[in-house]
């Protein structure tokens, strides 16, 4: 869905919460950042299980998921 919406020139941003911080340590989720998507987490999910900060990702807080949230024309929530 995300590399449809970058075909259509839409900017893309992620927001990972609870156990999808774990993405973070997926091969799948390079690519997407290699597509130019940003991808923001919450840091505190994160610690929880045990996933360290690695580049290309914005280890944040629920405050990022607001301002993200206020900001978008459209949000999709999986």
């Amino acid at each position: 869905m995300a590399n449809a919406a970058l075909e259509q020139n839409v900017e893309v941003e992620m927001f990972l919460m609870m156990d999808a911080v774990c993405l973070v340590n997926s091969k799948k989720l390079d690519d997407v950042v290699d597509a130019g998507i940003k991808i923001s987490l919450c840091a505190h999910n994160a610690g929880e299980r045990g996933v360290t900060e690695r580049e290309g990702f914005n280890f944040g807080s629920q405050y990022d998921l607001a301002q993200l949230t206020a900001k978008a024309d459209k949000m999709i929530t999986l």
